[in-house]
């Protein structure tokens, strides 16, 4: 009798059970959401931090190779190329001065060819198809920007321009490749290059087309505006908006804002050969 007075005072009904059931699955349940809603969270930062780094890598490098470059072999809009020197920049100069050379450059209709140890360093959007149809088409979200590197000679020659002054620059015969390329940035979205120059008459920096072919281009190319966008092509549909990461910057060439500021002075790669 004390026995049965005992489990029906601390026994649950039916109804409490499923109560408590009831209430446990929804803690359950609350729990699992927070949960998944902190993984998400977690994975879109651990993927907008790599975009981050990719885009930043990339710029990083094309701020270290635009410093050091001699001189741009093209002017696309979505590759860059460019002829830098190997080491230390002002170690290569001096290199460079005293070396042996022929000038002037341009004597009886036949240009002066000057050869010069280098690195040619090539920005390259791959994988993406036609860098138009990147930046007009969002769901194209899977090209790389890859930076190849090959060890030359720059071939520097004058063609007869005023002044006596190098114009053209092209890769000598027989550069080889250094290590393999290598991929800066993935899942990149927009990659855009845009050139500039300095105009010899005002001395105001202009677009790049306004000084002809493409190698006379490349000649004057002072600057580089470099627009990049990284953005994650598999977005998670429960989270408000989508890893992206966006830069727009200008990268100055040290060399040729020197030779436009201070072109009376010599200590600069062509003018210092100028008879």
């Amino acid at each position: 009798m004390f026995f049965k007075l005992k489990s029906k005072n601390k026994a649950f009904t039916l109804i409490e059970i499923l109560l408590m059931t009831s209430l446990l699955i929804l803690i359950v349940l609350q729990i699992w959401n927070m949960q998944s809603k902190f993984l998400r969270i977690q994975d879109y930062d651990s993927k907008l931090i790599g975009l981050q780094n990719g885009v930043r890598n990339v710029v990083e490098n094309m701020v270290q190779d635009i410093n050091a470059s001699i001189a741009f072999l093209n002017v696309s809009n979505d590759k860059m190329i460019l002829a830098r020197f190997k080491s230390a920049v002002n170690d290569d100069f001096i290199a460079v001065n005293g070396a042996d050379v022929v000038f002037p450059y341009y004597m009886d209709q036949q240009p002066t060819s000057i050869f010069t140890p280098c690195l040619f360093v090539e920005y390259k959007l791959e994988g993406g198809g036609q860098i138009g149809l990147i930046s007009q088409n969002g769901s194209n979200k899977n090209a790389t920007i890859v930076r190849k590197v090959k060890e030359g000679q720059l071939k520097s020659e004058d063609t007869g321009g005023e002044d006596y002054i190098l114009d053209t620059f092209s890769i000598h015969a027989g550069a080889s490749d250094v290590g393999v390329p290598k991929v800066m940035a993935k899942k990149v979205s927009v990659f855009q290059l845009d050139y500039y120059g300095y105009d010899d008459q005002t001395g105001q920096l202009v677009t790049i087309g306004a000084f002809g072919d493409d190698k006379m281009a490349a000649a004057k190319a002072a600057m580089v505006a470099v627009h990049i966008a990284a953005e994650d092509p598999y977005a998670d549909a429960n989270l408000n908006k989508t890893p992206k990461m966006e830069i727009y910057t200008k990268i100055w060439s040290q060399k040729m804002v020197s030779e436009n500021q201070y072109p009376q002075y010599f200590g600069h790669f062509d003018r210092d050969l100028k008879f």
